[in-house]
């Protein structure tokens, strides 16, 4: 395994690539991770080389722990240092040991998550981690000049009290029928369009040799008459009607062989347990079989581990994963008449060129083009007939063929925990089976119908009444222009989207706030062991219908007969506490039909 800082020059370093990377140098770019026009030269200067010190002094080889860490994670390390050093600026700060405990507690405010959810906290993961970039700051502050002169784990109680976080969200597997789906339309779609696909990206190859040394304008010539002759063939009139795509020709090809592409990698995901970076790590060549004694063929890939330093190790390649590696190769074979040839299964194309050129260097394709390809694939409807996904991250890829292969047979789990890396099978049955994928599938189904029913009734009630009624009201007013009961679903399914959290009980609905809940609930819902009528009338997240008026009727009747009889002061003000509740939330029904007048035309 190779890797680490090789070159530190004064405005560039270099990082070498590993066995997983090969070939590749990472430049970590001194020069521009300052914002321009802020502070004088001498501030520049100074930050500048304080931040170099810091980070020779946490990463590099001579590093205090006398650790050794991957390019992807010193790239990583470097990126977190520029969003330090930019937040350093916009506050006028030049030296680290000018923070104090009011600016670390104002950076840690200004964290966001990287959710695309509106108003969505970063996850507790994302601010321990800063946490910790603080920490190894403090402990290594001998080792850089203007060093930080803050303890942050004497601020960890106040940072935690001042940013909202969240669990962290780990990707879940496909479903089962969209996971099929796409499966059995990126086979079909190899099976259509692939030869004809390899075919063009080999007459390009060989157009672009005939093209060296030739002038702009015959160049142009020679490109429009060869996609020209493309876009006569048959093949590539059913691409049309399968792509729904209208465009530019040579836009049109390239977003084909990228969608192809997408295809072979999503299947090699889905049906080995790849990690992207062993997938981008594999080599032409990398497949290899065995003859078992029964006769049959074994084939298996050969490549790069992710994990435990980088060592070479091999997957079982069932049926049809052979089929699509040997279609990667001879998808570009041209690379067989060129020397000094990079032997990377999946290669990347230069921006400005829509297939591989002769006098294009050719570079393994990098992570985000792959990922970038694989989501063309699955999310973006390109092509007809499959479920499209509406979420995804390769990583699902990797769960979904762990659930796949284990949920019918549990038998199944040593051989996947092996085939996907892990050291141990229950890590792969916690976090990438389940105990019970089934029961879990069908309480999560139940629990949306569950919701769906509380809205409904919610929305629909002819009476409302608790202190969230209030704010429930103006959705009721959305109803009242609504006809039908489409209507109605789609509004309900909307408000499901928007993650309303309602907790149904006997006696009303949790509407639920984590900022308003009397129960003390945590971030999931309301706390079911603190959670009771004496607590739920008073608080306002509880919002009740005409379907539990009779239950608090029912109980304010009780507590009146009960105040009759001879109690002791403190009994006597208990009961009268539960029926002043029971009467404060009779009393706080709002009247108001909000029914739908069903269109029985409106299914």
């Amino acid at each position: 395994m190779s890797g680490g800082i090789v070159k530190m020059g004064r405005e560039v370093w270099e990082v070498e690539g590993d066995d997983l990377s090969p070939g590749e140098v990472i430049l970590l770019q001194w020069n521009s991770i300052l914002p321009k026009g802020h502070g004088t030269k001498h501030e520049r200067a100074t930050l500048l080389s304080s931040a170099k010190q810091l980070f020779s002094a946490r990463y590099g080889q001579d590093n205090v722990w006398r650790e050794t860490y991957s390019p992807r994670t010193l790239r990583a390390a470097f990126n977190d240092l520029k969003v330090l050093l930019h937040w350093m600026v916009s506050k006028s700060i030049w030296r680290f040991s000018d923070i104090g405990p009011g600016e670390i507690l104002e950076f840690f405010s200004r964290i966001r998550s990287r959710s695309t959810m509106k108003n969505d906290h970063p996850s507790r993961a994302t601010v321990e981690k800063w946490i910790l970039i603080f920490r190894r700051m403090w402990e290594i502050r001998q080792k850089y000049s203007q060093s930080l002169k803050i303890d942050v784990d004497e601020l960890t109680d106040d940072i935690l009290a001042l940013v909202k976080t969240r669990e962290g969200r780990p990707w879940k597997a496909l479903d089962d029928d969209v996971a099929i789906s796409l499966i059995i339309g990126a086979l079909g779609w190899i099976d259509e369009f692939g030869e004809f696909i390899a075919e063009i990206v080999q007459a390009s190859w060989k157009e672009g040799k005939k093209e060296l040394g030739k002038s702009k304008s015959v160049r142009k010539a020679m490109s429009k008459k060869f996609y020209s002759e493309i876009s006569e063939r048959d093949e590539f009139k059913r691409l049309c009607e399968k792509l729904g795509y209208v465009g530019q020709l040579h836009k049109f090809v390239s977003t084909a062989l990228s969608v192809t592409e997408g295809a072979c990698a999503f299947l090699l995901l889905m049906l080995v347990g790849f990690r992207v970076s062993e997938l981008l790590a594999l080599d032409i060549n990398c497949l290899t079989t065995e003859r078992a004694k029964d006769g049959s063929s074994l084939a298996y890939i050969n490549g790069i581990a992710a994990k435990r330093g980088a060592r070479r190790r091999t997957w079982v390649a069932g049926d049809p994963v052979p089929r699509i590696v040997q279609y990667l190769e001879v998808l570009t074979s041209f690379r067989k008449s060129i020397t000094g040839r990079n032997n990377a299964l999946f290669l990347g194309r230069s921006p400005g060129a829509p297939l591989f050129r002769p006098n294009v260097r050719m570079r393994r394709l990098a992570k985000t083009g792959l990922e970038r390809r694989i989501r063309l694939f699955v999310r973006s409807g390109l092509v007809g007939g499959m479920i499209k996904a509406k979420k995804f991250h390769c990583h699902m890829a990797r769960k979904t063929f762990a659930q796949l292969a284990v949920r019918r047979d549990k038998s199944n789990l040593e051989p996947v925990s092996a085939q996907l890396g892990h050291v141990y099978q229950a890590f792969t049955d916690k976090h990438y089976v389940g105990r019970d994928h089934h029961l879990a599938k069908m309480l999560e189904e139940a629990d949306r119908e569950e919701l769906a029913l509380a809205l409904t009734d919610l929305l629909t009630s002819s009476e409302l009444g608790g202190r969230a009624a209030t704010a429930f009201k103006h959705v009721r007013q959305q109803v009242s222009r609504f006809r039908g009961r489409k209507s109605l679903k789609a509004l309900v399914d909307r408000l499901i989207k928007e993650n309303v959290v309602i907790a149904p009980c006997d006696w009303g609905y949790c509407v639920y706030s984590r900022a308003h809940s009397r129960c003390e609930g945590d971030a999931k819902g309301p706390n079911e062991i603190r959670r009771s009528p004496d607590v739920c009338s008073g608080c306002s997240n509880l919002s009740v219908t005409s379907k539990h008026r009779a239950w608090w009727e029912r109980r304010a009747r009780d507590q009146e007969v009960f105040l009759s009889r001879d109690l002791c002061t403190q009994t006597r003000l208990l009961v009268e506490r539960r029926l002043d509740g029971a009467n404060t939330v009779l009393a706080g029904f709002l009247t108001g039909s909000a029914d739908i007048e069903t269109n029985e035309n409106e299914q």
